[in-house]
């Protein structure tokens, strides 16, 4: 095992890397079997509230979409705790990768060909503020928003 050093902090190179999930598919509220106590990530990007189930993101670390008008990547991290959300003035969604694990063993994100833990500052993307709260207050403050999960839906 190899650690390799990026801008901060030594990361130990893996050869697991994968592909964040891609083109999800986002419902109404109303329309997910989602507990009220159950943990989100929302962001309101462009006027539109958008929430992310927590779970979905425990074996696949990485979501990678468009809005209408930009790139979205949604990042969480199950070890640290870390949930964290980038933008680029991209018209495609961006290539952001798992990358492995740090020596903490947090995520190492992987972006055109360079690893960054995910905690790193100096990552080039825009990062968009977030929120983490549960399901009932986010759909209290949001009721209008859109939600990304696949618990219990057949796909």
């Amino acid at each position: 095992e190899s650690i390799i050093q990026i801008s901060v902090g030594p990361v130990r190179q893996t050869s697991a890397t994968s592909e964040g999930m891609k083109n999800p598919l986002f419902r109404e509220l109303d329309e997910v079997p989602i507990e009220d106590n159950e943990v989100v990530f929302g962001i309101v990007v462009d006027g539109k509230a958008i929430a992310f189930h927590r779970e979905v993101f425990l074996e696949n670390h990485i979501l990678n979409f468009m809005t209408e008008h930009r790139p979205i990547s949604v990042t969480y991290c199950d070890i640290a705790k870390c949930c964290r959300v980038f933008t680029s003035d991209a018209e495609q969604p961006v290539s952001l990768r798992v990358g492995g694990l740090d020596v903490d063993e947090q995520l190492v994100l992987l972006l055109d060909g360079i690893r960054y833990g995910q905690s790193n500052q100096a990552i080039p993307l825009v990062e968009i503020p977030h929120e983490i709260m549960t399901f009932a207050s986010w759909r209290a403050k949001h009721p209008e928003s859109t939600i990304f999960t696949w618990k219990n839906l057949a796909f």
